[in-house]
């Protein structure tokens, strides 16, 4: 029952749709009708700018943080302070997801699960981050980026020996993010997705 608690806090908290938020309060822009229409990082990123993007971003990964913080010094009936941090993070990311008051439409959840992440491992947050910056400066798309490395995650995670809870949440959640980019698949295999930089719907030349 507590883990169920613990799933219904981290989505309330996920809930709070920073770049959604953030758009529409203070630059008075209404995202979903911008760029690709993704309550995202990247998108805030093309519509807004560099500056916001990457405060958005930050944001998205620290409201896990926050949250899975909080968990850990409210519910204390789990012995593993990680399963506690993987079940909060768990309900985060699909408040960010599917947040109730937009019609449960909101982003791709790749920030989000990044903070859940650095929770529980800093050291592997931080790795995979550095591997996700690399990819897309090497090949230019953030969607395989945030595929490739939280699935990396998952892998490194069972590796380490972390517990089977952990290493099932990690691995439904990156296996979440992937149909959250179906669209993004789609384009790639089709050659059109849109680069970083690029604006949407800007054809990228194959090499």
């Amino acid at each position: 029952m507590e883990k169920i608690y613990l799933v219904l806090f981290g989505y309330l908290i996920g809930c709070a749709q920073v770049p959604y938020l953030v758009s529409k309060y203070i630059y008075k822009v209404d995202l979903r009708k911008e760029g690709s229409g993704n309550l995202g990082s990247t998108n805030v990123l093309r519509t807004l700018g560099k500056k916001v993007g990457i405060t958005v971003l930050i944001l998205d990964i620290l409201k896990v943080i926050i949250a899975c913080y909080i968990a850990t010094k409210i519910f204390t009936g789990l012995e593993d302070v990680k399963s506690v941090a993987v079940y909060t993070g768990l309900g985060a990311i699909i408040g960010h997801d599917f947040p109730f008051y937009l019609k449960f439409k909101g982003g791709k959840g790749a920030a989000s699960t990044l903070g859940m992440v650095i929770y529980i491992n800093w050291i592997v947050g931080i790795s995979v981050f550095i591997l996700g910056l690399i990819i897309t400066k090497i090949k230019g798309y953030v969607s395989v980026a945030s595929m490739v490395s939280l699935t990396l995650s998952t892998v490194i995670f069972y590796l380490l020996g972390y517990s089977g809870e952990v290493v099932i949440v990690s691995f439904i959640l990156s296996m979440l993010t992937v149909i959250q980019h179906k669209e993004n698949i789609k384009r790639l295999i089709k050659g059109t997705e849109s680069k970083l930089g690029k604006k949407k719907g800007e054809k990228c030349q194959k090499k």
